[in-house]
């Protein structure tokens, strides 16, 4: 977009410059009802500030145990703002999302009984928990490796492998191991590829939302039963 036709835009009511308080990427000019678009554009310049490592490490290590949505986005949104320091970010969300999971496993093995009616009503059902640990058999490492790498709930694996007792020395490897290569597939893609990325997110980000969306409903009215 040429700075002439920025300018013309802003001069319209309907546009505003998105925030560019960390970035040093100037946004172009977006409706302002079109919420998606400003939510991603400060989604992106947060992703520049100086506590974003600290804040993503941080929600990393806490979805390990007890918040459910993923770190993956997060992940995204800052190694997008700093491809070249992609692998960095990979690399601490790791080891933060690990530490989590050692630190979920002493939860579950501490405070399985008082803690469980928390996890139930907020974090995944019992059935998730008993579909866990029915793929438990006899390996430790391949249950946990499996479980940090899936799209699985990660804290239903690492509360219930201390909730049994699980040896811990397999689980923070299985842990390192699913962690390492769910994070560095995003960080090596997005170093190789992130501005092909980014461009790819910028042009098409209303349908992405859209399928995310869809997915979501989906996923939903199959755990909800509607069919």
């Amino acid at each position: 977009m040429t700075k002439s036709k920025a300018k013309s835009k802003l001069k319209n009511s309907n546009f505003i410059k998105p925030s560019s308080r960390y970035s040093k990427v100037t946004y172009p000019p977006v409706k302002a009802t079109n919420y998606i678009r400003r939510l991603y554009y400060w989604t992106l310049d947060q992703a520049c500030a100086p506590y974003a490592d600290w804040f993503i490490g941080f929600y990393s290590f806490l979805e390990s145990i007890v918040i459910p949505l993923p770190t993956d986005p997060l992940l995204i949104a800052r190694a997008t703002a700093h491809p070249k320091k992609s692998l960095w970010v990979s690399f601490y969300v790791t080891l933060t999302s690990v530490l989590g999971g050692v630190a979920g496993y002493f939860v579950g093995f501490y405070f399985w009984e008082s803690f469980s009616p928390f996890v139930y009503a907020y974090l995944f059902s019992k059935e998730t928990f008993d579909l866990v640990v029915s793929g438990v058999h006899d390996s430790t490492f391949l249950f946990v490796f499996l479980g940090a790498f899936s799209p699985l709930p990660f804290k239903a694996f690492t509360l219930s492998a201390g909730s049994m007792s699980l040896p811990l020395l397999p689980f923070t490897l299985g842990c390192l191991l699913g962690r390492s290569i769910r994070f560095f597939t995003l960080g090596v893609l997005i170093f190789l590829f992130g501005d092909k990325i980014r461009k790819f997110i910028d042009k098409r980000l209303e349908m992405i939302f859209g399928v995310g969306g869809a997915l979501v409903f989906i996923a939903l009215v199959i755990k909800i039963g509607w069919f």
